[in-house]
Parts: C-alpha cells; structure tokens; sequence
C-alpha cells in the first residue's frame, strides 16, 4: 500500500510539472531558446506552449507536441 502511495504521488508531480514536455526548447522559425509556459493534452499526447522574446522585443509564442 505504501508503495502504490509513492506511485501515485511521483504521477501526480509527473504530470504538475509539464509531464514529458522539456522545460525549454529552440524555436522552429528562429532557433532562439525558448521557455515552457504551459502544457495541454490531447488525449494522453502532451503538447508543450513556449514563448520567447525576438529581437524586437516582441513575443514568440508556438506550441510543440512532446512526447
């Protein structure tokens, strides 16, 4: 029973944390870092949101399937 516990709790920290998704990434367009700023799913598929800064001081927004 303490064993099924610690499953549990180490699932639940999995997937509070962005499950699969790294916690950045370069951009497809660009190839700046980018930072994780949300995690959807679809279905049992995580699809990471990360964002960063351009050279213009604009915001780069792209979402990338994870796993």
């Amino acid at each position: 029973m303490k064993r099924l516990f610690w499953i549990l709790v180490l699932l639940a920290t999995t997937f509070a944390w962005g499950g699969s998704c790294p916690m950045w990434t370069k951009c497809p367009l660009d190839g700046a870092q980018a930072n994780l700023v949300d995690t959807e799913y679809q279905g049992i598929v995580a699809i990471g949101v990360y964002e960063h800064t351009t050279t213009t001081g604009q915001t780069h927004k792209f979402r990338q399937r994870c796993n």
